[in-house]
């Protein structure tokens, strides 16, 4: 298991991301990843429950790659019914992300006791009418997929904090 701790993290220049020094192995997904902790206001680490949070990603089960897969899988069809993508890369566990280029988020916890942790995905699947492939946002809550979504940067949208930030999720 990796072992967290400050040493493996650098501040970036804006200190607002710890981001991993080199890619964290995420071991039910057999890929390693870059990694980022959005530091909580007024501290210049992170925070327990951040740590907590990651911690369990890392350590979630082999079977949590199903749940991923039938997340995806809704993804796709709802993308194809509403010609949002190109269907020229079918959907199949091996081909949908395009694993170089997915990163993992622990975003800022608030108030909540909740353990929050983002896989930022970009899949294989062609945007219709542009060059660019549709990026994903799972929001894992608790250690199960809460949110599963086109990519909107809502761990820093302000209905974060008043939506995450401060409600329990079972």
């Amino acid at each position: 298991m990796y072992h967290i701790d400050k040493t493996n993290w650098i501040l970036d220049e804006d200190q607002v991301y710890f981001n991993s020094i080199g890619k964290i192995g995420v071991p039910w997904l057999n890929n390693k990843f870059d990694l980022w902790i959005d530091t909580e206001e007024n501290y210049d680490s992170f925070t327990a429950l951040q740590l907590s949070s990651l911690t369990e990603f890392l350590a979630f089960p082999n079977s949590a790659k199903a749940e991923l897969k039938h997340e995806l899988q809704i993804i796709y069809r709802t993308s194809i019914d509403e010609n949002r993508i190109v269907d020229t890369v079918h959907f199949s566990s091996e081909n949908v992300i395009n694993w170089e280029e997915t990163q993992i988020c622990v975003p800022k916890h608030h108030e909540s006791t909740n353990k929050y942790v983002f896989l930022l995905a970009e899949t294989h699947w062609k945007i219709q009418e542009s060059e660019f492939c549709l990026e994903l946002e799972i929001l894992y809550v608790n250690g199960a997929i809460e949110l599963a979504q086109e990519m909107s940067g809502l761990w820093c949208r302000p209905e974060w904090k008043e939506t995450y930030g401060r409600s329990i999720h079972a």
